[in-house]
């Protein structure tokens, strides 16, 4: 069943429902994508202009806890049964690689961790997302074919 809101009014809806503001959206994406360019001005403007699509959709989806077919079009199932909460565990990496203990992740690192996090908190358009995603990724690593002894 498909709504008639528009997903700004979803995103507003949802924030309501939990209680909470548009900084916190801002804030738990940062945490989910470290990285994220999302901010409070791209919030206000998506939720006030009562925004159709956004770039941002896939992560305030994962952020809100639904899924991103009830975010962007208003189809069901709306809640996302299980998400990865990964706040934690960027705050243990940042004071290990503060005390030496690990090193930075690379850039490509960092995007398959981006990705493995919102596979993990998708439905299935959400994860044909991230399949066309994937593929552009992939377009930046080209594959080093090993080299056989002989």
């Amino acid at each position: 069943m498909k709504t008639n809101k528009m997903l700004g009014e979803r995103v507003d809806d949802r924030l309501k429902e939990l209680g909470v503001n548009q900084q916190w959206l801002v804030d738990k994406v940062q945490e989910f994508f470290p990285g994220s360019d999302l901010d409070i001005g791209n919030v206000w403007a998506i939720v006030n202009r009562k925004s159709r699509t956004s770039k941002y959709a896939a992560q305030m989806a994962s952020a809100l806890g639904v899924t991103h077919t009830w975010l962007t079009d208003g189809l069901l199932p709306k809640l996302i049964e299980e998400t990865r909460t990964i706040g934690l565990c960027a705050m243990q990496d940042t004071k290990q690689f503060i005390a030496g203990e690990i090193t930075p992740k690379t850039k490509r690192q960092n995007r398959i961790d981006e990705i493995i996090t919102f596979a993990e908190a998708t439905d299935d358009e959400g994860l044909a997302v991230l399949l066309f995603k994937s593929r552009e990724i992939a377009s930046d690593y080209p594959i080093q074919e090993k080299q056989t002894q002989s």
